[in-house]
């Protein structure tokens, strides 16, 4: 949902991640994915994986279900359509998980090898 997108941008700009890459047109069956950072270093990156697939095919960002982190899939996110209250603790719990994590290094010429690569 549109609503879960924009509270999930507006978390993460929140604890000082950066959403500095985003591609819609993704291989592999899923909606979209997010590259963030952390303190404007470019080279400390993470991506977002959403996903959404129903019986027509790969779903709009819009509609996606979910998202994960691609480098830990273990950090993942269900966007609960039900319950507001649930919602915000899943989030704050996701961005907590994502600010406990190391800063990681991608050097440029590995990140130009990435299909998803800005």
């Amino acid at each position: 949902m549109q609503r879960h997108l924009d509270d999930l941008a507006r978390a993460l700009e929140h604890h000082h991640w950066h959403i500095i890459a985003t591609d819609e047109n993704v291989p592999g069956g899923y909606s979209a994915l997010w590259q963030i950072c952390r303190y404007q270093r470019l080279e400390w990156r993470y991506t977002l994986v959403f996903e959404g697939l129903d019986a027509d095919g790969i779903l709009p960002p819009a509609k996606s279900y979910g998202c994960h982190l691609l480098e830990a899939p273990v950090i993942s996110l269900y966007f609960s359509k039900n319950n507001p209250r649930a919602w915000r603790e899943c989030l704050a719990a996701f961005i907590e998980r994502l600010n406990a994590l190391p800063p990681i290094y991608i050097s440029y010429k590995a990140h130009r090898r990435r299909p998803y690569a800005v």
